[in-house]
């Protein structure tokens, strides 16, 4: 085999690993469900205080943020609370009724990741294409060696981690903390790409459930 023909084959399988790895860990978001109180309205809030509860205080910010910008494109007054909690306890509490007395909102939009399940998955090998494209999973025992002979056409298993994020959005009103409107989304495969575009995309979904709903 010349050089070029072993540089070209490194290539495609640079190319075919890429797209496996690509395929298996894309990440996703959908809306779960939606849930309003039956005496709930779309009365016009005089002012939305955004509070997420979730393990990681970065992206409680950029939801926070990302949440009062849509809010405000659908011409609700909404406002970043600032205030990020991960972890539930008497100080915490303190601290979060705190954050609601300071505040001069009516309502109050509560973000908070339910649930995180993670779990490795395996991806079986494939035999790929020139051009390394797959084109077939190695099954069975001719595939298989088929990929001993001929090793450059051959991508091997692999495991990754997956992790499945379930959060919820709940809007109250401040007055007696009624429970108003719920929706919660289902982030598959959490842990691929950038957390920006996972936060933006279930803003966007929660949002767009609470105008659907009449809300927002």
């Amino acid at each position: 085999m010349n050089v070029s023909t072993r540089l070209r084959r490194t290539l495609c399988m640079m190319i075919a690993l890429a797209t496996l790895a690509a395929c298996a860990t894309t990440s996703t978001t959908r809306l779960d469900a939606s849930w309003k109180a039956p005496a709930a309205s779309a009365k016009g809030f005089r002012e939305v205080l955004i509070i997420t509860v979730s393990p990681d205080e970065f992206v409680q910010q950029d939801v926070q943020q990302a949440m009062v910008r849509a809010l405000q494109a659908r011409g609700v007054k909404a406002v970043a609370s600032g205030a990020y909690f991960t972890r539930y306890t008497a100080a915490e509490r303190q601290r979060f009724d705190q954050t609601i007395a300071r505040s001069g909102a009516d309502a109050i939009l509560l973000v908070r990741v339910m649930a995180a399940d993670s779990k490795v998955v395996t991806t079986a090998g494939q035999l790929v294409n020139f051009n390394g494209v797959p084109y077939q999973q190695v099954t069975g025992i001719w595939n298989v060696a088929a990929a001993t002979m001929d090793p450059t056409q051959y991508v091997p298993p692999n495991d990754y981690q997956q992790v499945t994020i379930h959060a919820e959005a709940s809007l109250f009103e401040r007055k007696g903390e009624r429970l108003l409107w719920t929706a919660r989304t289902r982030i598959d495969n959490a842990q691929d790409g950038d957390y920006r575009k996972t936060a933006g995309d279930f803003v966007r979904l929660t949002v767009d459930a609470g105008v659907n709903d009449g809300m927002f």
